[in-house]
Order: structure tokens, then sequence, then C-alpha cells
């Protein structure tokens, strides 16, 4: 569920082997399997440069323009 915990009882989820993709390390899952947050935020990287600036624009309006070493 996460994988930044060990792999013990209560942090498994299991899945086929298309579920476990190595991409499914990028998230932190509830118990029922649904993705409830990012693992590393590293993923943004990876996507299309549409969702970037879609990420870019929610977080440039939750920190209200801030620069990342300004935000407390």
């Amino acid at each position: 569920m996460d994988p930044n915990k060990p792999l013990v009882a209560g942090n498994i989820i299991p899945q086929c082997q298309k579920c476990n993709r190595d991409d499914r390390n990028r998230w932190i899952y509830d118990d029922k399997g649904r993705v409830i947050k990012l693992a590393n935020p590293q993923v943004i990287k990876s996507c299309d440069r549409e969702v970037k600036k879609a990420v870019y624009r929610i977080l440039f309006h939750e920190f209200k323009g801030k620069k990342p070493d300004r935000i407390n």
C-alpha cells in the first residue's frame, strides 16, 4: 500500500502482474486499493506537459505564487 514502508501484513495489496508494474511504486493506496497520494513527487516529471501545467497551476494557487524556498 505504501512503497516507502516494509512489505508486511497490512502494507500489501494482492495484485495481478499488470497492476503490479514498476510504476505502481509511485503511489500510496488505501485499504481498498485506491490511490490516495504520491509516494514520490518525482512522478510529476514523467507526466506530459499538460499535466505538469495543471499541477503547476494548482500549486501556484495553493501557495499564492510563493517560491518554494519561501514556503513554511
